[in-house]
């Protein structure tokens, strides 16, 4: 069974351990990413200081950037509607279902009403990969399908986050 380590944190200012986890099967409609890189957001220090609606035990980080290592039955897309393949290079948002009208009419994907990881933390018992301080991220739907193709470097393609909420 293959193996993938991820980053647990405890408790609010709690204590960070290197954990393994078995690497999901991918099921239809999701992508297993290795991760590249994922950036430090306010986001994840607010969590760590329990000022964040988060649970615990967490795998923060959700300015991600990654490659496509395995992909469900039935083949995937990102949001843009191109097809997605092994070794592509993606960045990936968690927490919107990618078909709802916020998501899809509006093109508002933080107004998901069908979200349900918050800022991509999900308790580490529910989805061991579900955030971005881990060598794999599993994005299932709806929990992570706003997923673009890119063909820039990680140190680059990292930053997708800070700029897509610089207008709020």
């Amino acid at each position: 069974m293959a193996m993938g380590k991820a980053a647990v944190l405890d408790r609010p200012m709690g204590t960070f351990r290197v954990e393994e986890f078995a690497l999901p099967e991918p099921a239809p409609g999701t992508v297993l990413l290795r991760q590249e890189l994922a950036g430090c957001c306010a986001t994840d220090a607010h969590a760590y200081l329990g000022q964040w609606k988060t649970p615990f035990p967490v795998i923060l980080g959700h300015e991600n950037v990654g490659v496509v290592h395995a992909i469900g039955a039935g083949g995937k897309q990102d949001f843009l509607g191109r097809e997605l393949r092994v070794g592509d290079r993606v960045i990936a948002r968690a927490g919107s279902c990618g078909h709802c009208y916020e998501c899809r009419a509006l093109r508002l994907p933080r107004t998901c009403r069908n979200r349900r990881v918050y800022y991509g933390f999900n308790r580490v018992d529910l989805a061991p990969f579900s955030g971005g301080y881990a060598e794999y991220m599993y994005l299932s739907a709806p929990e992570a399908t706003l997923m673009f193709k890119i063909d820039i470097p990680p140190s680059i393609a990292a930053h997708h986050q800070p700029l897509s909420v610089g207008d709020q």
